[in-house]
């Protein structure tokens, strides 16, 4: 189930660039042509491109610092064949 959910992430973090280049088009009209101000097209698209590195990044974190936290803890119990279950 963990590895489905980050399998989710990761594909919609590759939907976000396809986001990120409607808004430059939209972004690239002549001002009467659009609704919002420009200001906040820029910010979208800033935001287009920032929540997928945070989202990827965090994945990572969450791989790394997993082995890790088992690590530690199975040296903090004293065994290495201890079983300690991981949600």
């Amino acid at each position: 189930m963990e590895h489905l959910l980050k399998m989710i992430l990761i594909y919609t973090t590759l939907l976000f660039p396809s986001v990120c280049c409607n808004l430059r088009e939209w972004s690239n009209m002549d001002l009467e042509d659009r609704d919002p101000p420009a200001n906040t097209i820029e910010i979208l698209t800033f935001l287009c491109y920032l929540i997928p590195a945070i989202i990827l990044i965090l994945i990572f974190l969450s791989c790394l610092f997993h082995r890790c936290l088992e690590c530690i803890l199975t040296k903090i119990a004293g065994t290495e064949d201890a079983s300690i279950d991981f949600v």
